[in-house]
């Protein structure tokens, strides 16, 4: 991936308590107010985010198993990315409204091509660092844009990145319209978000379950070490793929060694079988039939006179 600098926010949006349809409820976004708006771990305040939802909180959701809701504080989409989606379905209305994949940022200057895991960047107004956030992990769409896009437009994104990805506040301050963004780390420039994407989730039905992986075990292993890689729905999902890789390991080494015992057992068997009928065979050939005695040299057969002896 190249170095993405100059991007600018072009709109931020809030979420609400939008009425209508409970699916697309989550995916609805108000325009935030104008003006520098806070920003700190948990995202822009006064944003009514999935992540920090009581009932979220209380189930515990976003906090078990190495999960962290902060991994998840900013989503962000560009205007690149949905200048592809909508150059691939021009018919698709939904694909040309606003926050339509329910972000809070948009952004100009950077696609999912030329982001990567652990980017850092900068957020500047006046030639001030405002904030800093780093990017986490891909959006992984769900079934709610499976029913607000449709499933081609769910799965390319799902494949391609192009979703959006989420960013973690590394430094909080305040974010506006206006405002620029600047890479200034690149830890992992081999893992692009749509990379990313594509190793973990091409190929998957919409329970994303990795049924096969894209890259290599090295990858694997690398992936698995990054501590910038959100682990909710991402790494998660690949330590399942390489628990169940391991379990088929196991099970195929155990069918085989079952498979090889069996053998051995048969040829044992079989070995025995076949010297039972050569010992048997041997025994026969050393035997005197009664044919072969009735047959026998009249000269080799004593009468009871030759025993009395001579008169």
């Amino acid at each position: 991936a190249e170095a993405a600098t100059g991007a600018t926010v072009t709109a931020l949006f809030f979420r609400v308590d939008a009425e209508g349809n409970p699916l697309h409820r989550a995916l609805s976004r108000h325009a935030a107010p104008g003006g520098a708006i806070p920003l700190d771990e948990w995202g822009m305040r006064g944003s009514k985010e999935w992540h920090r939802d009581n009932q979220v909180k209380e189930r515990r959701v976003l906090t078990k198993d190495g999960r962290n809701p902060l991994h998840r504080a900013l989503l962000c989409n560009s205007v690149e990315n949905y200048s592809e989606l909508q150059r691939l379905w021009p018919a698709q209305r939904t694909l040309w409204e606003s926050a339509a994949f329910g972000e809070n940022m948009t952004v100009e200057g950077l696609s999912s091509a030329d982001v990567c895991i652990g980017d850092v960047f900068s957020i500047s107004r006046a030639r001030e660092v405002v904030a800093r956030v780093q990017v986490a992990n891909p959006r992984r769409p769900c079934y709610k844009i499976r029913k607000k896009h449709g499933e081609e437009v769910r799965y390319h994104t799902a494949t391609n990145g192009t979703a959006g990805w989420f960013f973690r506040v590394i430094g909080g301050g305040s974010i506006c319209v206006g405002d620029t963004l600047q890479l200034e780390e690149r830890k992992y420039p081999a893992y692009a978000l749509a990379r990313t994407a594509m190793l973990f989730y091409k190929g998957c039905a919409l329970d994303y379950k990795i049924m096969h992986w894209e890259g290599s075990d090295e990858e694997i292993r690398e992936l698995l070490a990054m501590k910038e890689l959100g682990m909710f729905r991402w790494k998660e999902r690949l330590q399942d793929y390489v628990a169940e890789r391991e379990e088929r390991e196991r099970a195929w080494a155990a069918k085989q060694e079952e498979a090889k015992h069996d053998k051995a057992k048969h040829d044992k068997a079989k070995q025995e079988d076949e010297q039972a009928s050569a010992a048997a065979t041997s025994t026969a050939l050393e035997a005197p039939t009664d044919a072969g005695r009735a047959n026998a040299h009249p000269s080799t057969v004593r009468s009871a006179d030759d025993c009395s002896g001579p008169r």
